[in-house]
């Protein structure tokens, strides 16, 4: 049996109304790919944060090899997370400490994803995983808020938490 792709066609206007659209539609697909998540979560943050500056990755973009060359020879490394947002909070954590993040980054999975393996809850089910972690754990060490965002849902309620510090 031959697989169909699933897209999900972007609509060019950046509306509210379109944007609960375009969230329904999502969620009515069998397997939403990471390529159709990042355009969703591009979208949200078009209507939703029109003032927000934010860089979504393309590494996870199907394209040809010599593209794909030249995009690696352009970046740091492997494992730079999908998305960050340029936007520094501060909130407080006690009376007398306050916490500062420099921005947001992080990391989309499609639905579904499970980052470890079910024997043993520590260990990542794959090795990019780890490298992924890894990225985010020296991210957070230079002042940034960085999280795995499995899903849609969780990716939205992460931004609007972060945004509403």
């Amino acid at each position: 049996m031959k697989k169909t792709k699933q897209t999900l066609k972007i609509p060019p206007i950046h509306t509210q109304e379109l944007l609960d659209d375009l969230i329904e539609r999502y969620f009515l697909l069998d397997k939403p790919s990471e390529e159709i998540l990042h355009n969703v979560v591009a979208y949200y943050m078009r209507v939703k944060h029109p003032e927000i500056i934010f860089r979504t990755d393309a590494g996870g973009l199907r394209m040809p090899m010599g593209l794909a060359i030249k995009f690696r020879n352009q970046q740091n490394g492997r494992a730079y997370p999908d998305l960050f947002i340029a936007e520094p909070k501060s909130f407080n954590i006690s009376k007398s400490e306050i916490m500062s993040f420099s921005g947001l980054y992080i990391e989309l999975k499609k639905e579904g994803t499970d980052l470890f393996q079910k024997r043993d809850r520590l260990v990542f089910n794959k090795p990019h995983y780890k490298e992924q972690n890894d990225i985010l754990n020296e991210l957070r060490l230079k002042g940034y808020h960085a999280v795995f965002c499995i899903g849609l849902k969780e990716t939205m309620d992460t931004i609007e938490k972060y945004l509403s510090v």
